[in-house]
C-alpha cells in the first residue's frame, strides 16, 4: 500500500508538470491501464486522488509557492501557479473528463460485488472531482441509479452517502440546486433511504444524517441567495425546506447522539431562516415546538450514566449537552433559548406549561425528567429578555410573569429534596442564576437558605453536590448580602461546623464535609455576611451591626483558624530543637510527611484568611469595620511560619524546600490582598520582615513570584513606600542579576524560568519609574557596586560586554541597572520584553534627559548606550519587522530616540550625522533622510523607521 501511494504521488507531480506540455496523453494512458484488472483500477484511482490534491494545492498561493520551490521552478509567481492550476482543469474538462466519468461508472458497476474497496475509493474520487466538472456527467439517471443501489449495500452505503453529499453541495444556481436536490430526494425516498433505520451500525446513520444535514443547509443557502423580489422562487424553495424539516426532526431525535449532532447545522440554519422571515406560520410553530421537546428529551441522562466515576462515555455526553446548552458554542442558536426568542411569548408559555406541569408532579416522574425540566428552566435565562440583567422586572411583563411563576414553583415544590445528585445540583444552579428573583420576592429566601445549609446542599451525602453548593452559595450570598442581613446570625451559626480547620490533611474518605477548596468559598461567604451587616443596602436597618460588632464577628471567624496556625507553628518551632535533630535524621520519611502536612494546612489557613478579605469594599473598608488589627496579626503570624520553615532548608532535602515554597505561596497571596485592603501606615511596617522571609533563598521561583507583589505595592502607595523600596532595591536587584544567567541553566525549562524572571525584572524597573521612584535609581550605582564585590566584573561583562566594563571602571558613575535595561532592549529574545525596556528607557530619558538631577555622565549614557541600542536591536536577524509585537517594540525604540531629540535637540542630529552613522557605514542619502525624519513630527518618524530598517537590512 505504501509503495502504491508513493507511486501515485510521484505520478501526480509528473502530471502537474508535464500534462499538456510533454505528456498530453497522460490521462488516456492511465485509462488504458484499467483493462489490466483491479490492481490497475486501484492505482488509477489513487493517482486521480493525488492529482486532485496537487491541483487544489496549486489553487492556494502559499501552498503553490511551496510546491514550486519543491519542483525548482523558481521563476513562477503565486499568481502564475494558480493560473497553471486553472489551465490544467480547463484542459481536463475539454479533453478527458467525459472519458474519466465513463471509467468511474464502469468501475462502480464492474467491481460492486467483487471488490467493494475499489468501489468506495471510486466514490471518493467522484466526490473530489464533482466540484469542478460538469454536474450532468454525474447527476444523471445511470449514475444516480447505481448510487442509490449502493446506498442499500452495507459495504458501500457509507461511501455512497458521502458521494451524494458532495454532489448536492456543488455550487450552482439556486433554482437548479433545488431541482437537483428535490429529484434526488424523490429517488431516495422511493427507495426508503431517507429515514432513520433500525440498525446497530450507527456509522451509516451518521453519514445519512450528514446527507440530510447537507440537503437542508443547501436548500436554505439557495433560499438566501434568491432575490427577495423572486417571490415564486423563494416560496418554492421554502416549501422544499419545510418538507425536509420532517427529516430534521427524525434524525435529531435519534437515540445516537452523534447522529443527532450531525444535523445541528440544519437546525441552526432553519431557525435563523424562520427568524429572518419575521413571522411564524403554524407549520413552523409546530415544527419548532417539536424541536423544543426533542431537545429537552435529548438532554436527559441515560440510566447508565456513572456520576461517581465519569469515564469517556460520560465525557462525550457532557460535550453533547454543552452543544445544546452553551450559548457561545457553534450550535447555540438551535438551543431552547433561541427557539424561544424566535417564537416570542408563545413558546415561553409552552416552556412555562411544561416546567409547571413537570415540577408539579416531580415525585411521580423519573429523575431524568426532573433534571431535564430544571435544566430547561436554567437555559431560559439566556432566552428571556432581561431588563438590566433582571428577568423578573422590566417591560417584558408576560415573560417576566412566566419566569416568576416557574422560579417560585421551583422553590416551593420541594424538588430541592430530590435524592439524585444531578437534580440537586441543577436546582442550586438555577437558584444561583436567578438570584434576583429573591429581590422581587424576598419571602422565599428562607426556604432556599435552608436547602443550601442542610442535607440537600452543603450537608448532602454526595461530595459533588456539597462541593458545587459551596461555590453556588457564595454566589448567592455575594448577590444578596444585604437581603440576607436578617438571616446572617442564623447562617453563621449553621456554617460553624463547616468552618472548622482540621489538623490533618483532607481526604475524600474523611468525615469532613467540605474539601479545602470548597471551604474557601464558605469562608468568603461568611465574611460577606459579616461585612454586609453594616446596613449598606439592608431593608431592615434594625438588623445592621456596628463596626465593633462586625469586628467581633470577624474575630470569631478568624481566631480559631489562627489558633490552629499558632499550634502548628509551635510544633514546627519545636522541631528546630538541636536535641531532636538526630532522631529526625533517623526518621526522615516520617518527618517529611509531617512537615508536608503541616505546610499544607498552614497554606490553607493563609488562603482562607486572604479570601475573607474579599468581603471588604470601598464602601465597607477593613478600617471602617475595625478589622485591621486582625489581619495585621495574621500577617505577622504567617511571616513567622515562613521564618520557621526556613530553618529546614539546612537539611538539604528538596521536599522540605517544596514545603517552604508552599507556605511562602500562602503568605504572598495574603499580602496581595492586604495591599488592596490596608493603608500604607498599617501595611508598610509589615513589609521588611515579609520581604526578608520571602527572599531568604533568592531562588528563581521566589524572586519571580515576589516581583508582582512589590509592583502592586509601588503602584498603590507610590512615594509613600519609597523608604521600603530603597532598602529592598539593592539586595533584590543583586539577587535577580545573580539568578538570571541563562548559560548556567541545566535544561530548557530552567532557562525558560530564568527568562521569565528577567522579564519580570524589566517590568519591576518600569514600575519603579512610573511610580515616581526614579530618584532611587540615581543613587543605586554606588550601593550596588558595594554589593556585587568579587563577581562585579563578571556580571558587567556578561550583561554589557567588555566595553561597558571599561566604562564602569573608568567612570564609576554610570547607572549599572540601566545597562541591564539596554541589554534587554537589544538582546532579550522576546519583543514584548524589548518593548518594555525601550519604554522604560524613554521614561527615564524624559525625566533625566535635560535634568540636573540626573546621574553623572547620563548624557554619555544616552549617546553611548541608548542610541546604539535603538539601531542595533532592529538590525538583528531575530528582529522580525513583519511581526506585530516586534513592530510595537520598534515604535518604542523610535519614541526613545524622539525623547533624546527632545532633550538634546540638534546636538543629537549632529552626533548621528558626524559620529554614529559613519561608524555604521550608512549611505549619506539614508543618513540625511533619517535625520530629517527625526526632526519631523512623531507620527511621521514612527512610520519612517520601519521603512528605514527594511531598506538597511
Amino acid at each position: 500500500v505504501f509503495i502504491r501511494n508513493k507511486t501515485a504521488q510521484v505520478l501526480a507531480l509528473v502530471f502537474v508538470v508535464d500534462y499538456d506540455v510533454r505528456w498530453p496523453t497522460y490521462i488516456n494512458d492511465l485509462l488504458a491501464l484499467l483493462q489490466l484488472g483491479p490492481q490497475a483500477a486501484d492505482l488509477y484511482l489513487k493517482i486521480l486522488q493525488a492529482i486532485d490534491s496537487e491541483v487544489r494545492l496549486l489553487m492556494q498561493p502559499a501552498a503553490g509557492d511551496n510546491y514550486i520551490s519543491f519542483c525548482a521552478i523558481d521563476t513562477l509567481l503565486s499568481q502564475d501557479v494558480m493560473e497553471h492550476g486553472n489551465l490544467l482543469k480547463d484542459r481536463m474538462r475539454e479533453r478527458v473528463v467525459a472519458d474519466m466519468a465513463n471509467s468511474w461508472y464502469d468501475i462502480l458497476v464492474k467491481y460492486e460485488r467483487s471488490n467493494p474497496e475499489i468501489v468506495c475509493q471510486c466514490h471518493e474520487v467522484i466526490g473530489s472531482y464533482i466540484s469542478w466538472i460538469d454536474i450532468s456527467l454525474i447527476a444523471n439517471e445511470r449514475f444516480v441509479s447505481v448510487l442509490v443501489r449502493h446506498m442499500q449495500d452495507p459495504l458501500l452505503r457509507e461511501a455512497a452517502a458521502e458521494c451524494l453529499l458532495e454532489i448536492i453541495t456543488k455550487g450552482m444556481d439556486p433554482i437548479t440546486k433545488m431541482n437537483l436536490i428535490e429529484s434526488l430526494c424523490v429517488v431516495l425516498d422511493q427507495a426508503g433511504l431517507l429515514k432513520p433505520i433500525d440498525d446497530d451500525e450507527s456509522d451509516f446513520l451518521v453519514k445519512l444524517a450528514k446527507l440530510v444535514n447537507g440537503i437542508g443547509c443547501q436548500l436554505i443557502l439557495a433560499w438566501h441567495k434568491l432575490d427577495k423580489k423572486d417571490a415564486a422562487g423563494r416560496d418554492a424553495v421554502r416549501t422544499a425546506i419545510e418538507n425536509k424539516s420532517v427529516l430534521l426532526l427524525q434524525f435529531f431525535a435519534s437515540e445516537y447522539d452523534d447522529v443527532s449532532a450531525a444535523v445541528f447545522d440544519f437546525s441552526r440554519a432553519y431557525i435563523q431562516m424562520v427568524k429572518q422571515i419575521g413571522h411564524v406560520s403554524e407549520v413552523d410553530k409546530g415544527r419548532l415546538e417539536n424541536l423544543l421537546f426533542i431537545i429537552i428529551n435529548k438532554t436527559k441522562y441515560d440510566d447508565g450514566y456513572n456520576f461517581d466515576q465519569e469515564g469517556e462515555d460520560e465525557a462525550m455526553f457532557d460535550e453533547y449537552r454543552k452543544s445544546l446548552k452553551n450559548p457561545t458554542s457553534l450550535f447555540c442558536k438551535l438551543r431552547v433559548t433561541f427557539i424561544c426568542q424566535v417564537t416570542s411569548t408563545d413558546n415561553v408559555q409552552v416552556c412555562r406549561d411544561y416546567v409547571m406541569t413537570t415540577l408539579g408532579r416531580w415525585q411521580a416522574t423519573s429523575w431524568q425528567e426532573s433534571e431535564a425540566c430544571v435544566a430547561l428552566l436554567y437555559s431560559l435565562g439566556e432566552a428571556v429578555p432581561a431588563h438590566h440583567g433582571n428577568h423578573f422586572t422590566g417591560p417584558f411583563q408576560m415573560k417576566s410573569a412566566a419566569m416568576c411563576d416557574m422560579v417560585r414553583l421551583l422553590v416551593l415544590c420541594g424538588i430541592s429534596s430530590h435524592s439524585h445528585p444531578a437534580v440537586a445540583i441543577q436546582f442550586f444552579e438555577c437558584i444561583a442564576r436567578y438570584e434576583k428573583f429573591f429581590v422581587v420576592e424576598p419571602q422565599h429566601i428562607s426556604p432556599v437558605l435552608e436547602a443550601f445549609l442542610d442535607h440537600r446542599g452543603m450537608r448532602n451525602p454526595s461530595p459533588k453536590v456539597r462541593s458545587r453548593c459551596s461555590y453556588l452559595f457564595l454566589r448567592f450570598v455575594r448577590c444578596l448580602k444585604y437581603q440576607l442581613v436578617p438571616y446572617a446570625s442564623k447562617i453563621l451559626t449553621q456554617l460553624q461546623p463547616m468552618l472548622t480547620i482540621s489538623d490533618v490533611p483532607y481526604s475524600i474518605n474523611s468525615s469532613v464535609l467540605l474539601s479545602p477548596d470548597d471551604q474557601v468559598y464558605v469562608y468568603e461567604a461568611s465574611a460577606l455576611l459579616v461585612v454586609g451587616c453594616g446596613g449598606g443596602g439592608s431593608s431592615e436597618p434594625s438588623a445592621s451591626l456596628t463596626a465593633e460588632d462586625r469586628s467581633a464577628l470577624m474575630s470569631q471567624l478568624l481566631t480559631p483558624l489562627l489558633e490552629v496556625v499558632q499550634q502548628l507553628a509551635r510544633v514546627m518551632a519545636q522541631n528546630t530543637n538541636p536535641i531532636q535533630k538526630c532522631v529526625r535524621v533517623l526518621l526522615i520519611p516520617h518527618f517529611m510527611l509531617v512537615q508536608s502536612a503541616t505546610a499544607t494546612i498552614i497554606c490553607h489557613c493563609m488562603a482562607l484568611t486572604a479570601r475573607t478579605s474579599k468581603a471588604f469594599s470601598q464602601q465597607s473598608t477593613m478600617s471602617s469595620c475595625q478589622c485591621v488589627h486582625l489581619y495585621v496579626h495574621a500577617a505577622k503570624l504567617f511571616i513567622e511560619c515562613v521564618n520557621v520553615s526556613i530553618y529546614f532548608s539546612n537539611y538539604r532535602l528538596p521536599q522540605l524546600d517544596v514545603e517552604r515554597e508552599t507556605i511562602s505561596l500562602g503568605l504572598r497571596q495574603l499580602l496581595h490582598r492586604l495591599v488592596v485592603c490596608l493603608d500604607s501606615a498599617d501595611l508598610l511596617p509589615l513589609m521588611p520582615a515579609a520581604a526578608q522571609a520571602l527572599l531568604h533563598t533568592s531562588s528563581v521561583h521566589s524572586l519571580t513570584e515576589f516581583l508582582p507583589l512589590i509592583n502592586q505595592l509601588m503602584t498603590k502607595f507610590k512615594k509613600e513606600c519609597s523608604s521600603f523600596v530603597e532598602n529592598v532595591l539593592t539586595p533584590l536587584i543583586c539577587a535577580i542579576i545573580g539568578a538570571v544567567d541563562v548559560t548556567d541553566a541545566s535544561d530548557e525549562e530552567e532557562a525558560r524560568q530564568k527568562r521569565t524572571l528577567l522579564r519580570g525584572y524589566y517590568v519591576f524597573l518600569s514600575t519603579v519609574v512610573s511610580s515616581g521612584l526614579l530618584p532611587l535609581l540615581a543613587s543605586l550605582a554606588a550601593r550596588l557596586l558595594d554589593q556585587v564585590q568579587t563577581w562585579f566584573f563578571w556580571l558587567v561583562h556578561t550583561f554589557c560586554g567588555a566595553g561597558a566594563c571599561l566604562v564602569l571602571l573608568w567612570g564609576w558613575c554610570t547607572p549599572f541597572v540601566l545597562l541591564s535595561v539596554v541589554h534587554g532592549a537589544v538582546e532579550f529574545p522576546d519583543p514584548a520584553a524589548q518593548k518594555i525596556c525601550f519604554a522604560l528607557l524613554r521614561k527615564i530619558i524624559e525625566e533625566w534627559g535635560a535634568s540636573e538631577e540626573a546621574p553623572n555622565n547620563f548624557v554619555d549614557f544616552m549617546y553611548n548606550q541608548v542610541v546604539p541600542a535603538c539601531f542595533s536591536a532592529p538590525l538583528k536577524t531575530t528582529f522580525n519587522l513583519n511581526d506585530a509585537q516586534t513592530t510595537l517594540a520598534l515604535q518604542e525604540s523610535a519614541s526613545c530616540l524622539r525623547e533624546i531629540h527632545n532633550a538634546r535637540g540638534d546636538d543629537l542630529i549632529k552626533y548621528l550625522r558626524d559620529v554614529y552613522f559613519p561608524k555604521m557605514e550608512l549611505a549619506p542619502h539614508l543618513s540625511n533622510e533619517y535625520c530629517h525624519a527625526l526632526s519631523s513630527d512623531a507620527k511621521f518618524f514612527k512610520n519612517y523607521v520601519k521603512v528605514f530598517f527594511q531598506s538597511v537590512k
